[in-house]
């Protein structure tokens, strides 16, 4: 439309992605860091903290993983994560949203093996065990192959903070596709339910971050491969006219 000036990240809306890969440990460079913090300092509600120490780096690992293995270590939440993976293409075409084992870079023979041996929705909603042990194993690689971590913090805590840091991060991750950066979510820790406060607290606490505030996204940041898109459903199947 004449007069109306085009949002350059609109042109990653169909590009970005949540790369589940392992990645290349390489920390994003303090021009990239830079960057990024000028582009969320135009927000006026979350905070961005960037961190990439190696010891932030071995808090983090041990955090993350630790949080996976309280996730999946509940049979309800196990069931709710099972229920949202994808365990072949069949399921991929059918619901159109989700994720799967592509997401995390298994592809080809390796992938069909997986699939159709190791992961399959009848088995693993029999004994979920090792479905959880994998996720904790891959928590585990996929953090400690990342150098670089970052999370959005609000002093307030409103259903519409939660709301605008949502399509916060989104802008973020379309501004790291425009920089060729991976980006990931890993928000386990930030659950909310008594077994985890705990956990939730001690990472707060290492990186002293302000028992009033809400840490609303975790996620890491690096290089890696791309991966493939996850399913989604088309759009006249959540939005009716």
């Amino acid at each position: 439309e004449p007069g109306i000036k085009a949002d350059p990240l609109f042109t990653h809306l169909l590009t970005r992605q949540s790369n589940k890969r392992e990645y290349h440990k390489q920390p994003l460079t303090p021009a990239e860091l830079t960057s990024l913090q000028t582009f969320q300092g135009q927000s006026s509600l979350s905070k961005l903290t960037l961190v990439d120490s190696p010891n932030a780096q071995q808090k983090l690992t041990q955090v993350l993983t630790q949080a996976m293995a309280i996730e999946v270590g509940d049979r309800a939440r196990d069931a709710e994560t099972i229920n949202m993976f994808r365990f072949n293409d069949k399921e991929v075409k059918k619901y159109r949203d989700g994720f799967g084992v592509a997401q995390a870079g298994v592809s080809g023979f390796k992938k069909i093996l997986v699939e159709n041996l190791f992961l399959t929705r009848e088995s693993v909603e029999k004994d979920p065990t090792t479905f959880g042990e994998g996720a904790v194993d891959m928590t585990q690689k996929t953090a400690a192959s990342t150098a670089t971590f970052g999370w959005l913090s609000t002093k307030t805590n409103s259903r519409l903070d939660q709301v605008l840091v949502g399509r916060e991060y989104c802008r973020i991750n379309l501004q790291t596709t425009a920089m060729g950066l991976a980006q990931h979510p890993m928000s386990q820790v930030l659950q909310e339910y008594p077994g985890m406060l705990a956990l939730q607290q001690e990472f707060k606490q290492f990186f002293n971050i302000p028992q009033s505030q809400t840490v609303q996204m975790l996620f890491r940041l690096g290089h890696a491969d791309t991966t493939v898109h996850g399913p989604r459903r088309a759009l006249n199947s959540i939005i009716k006219s």
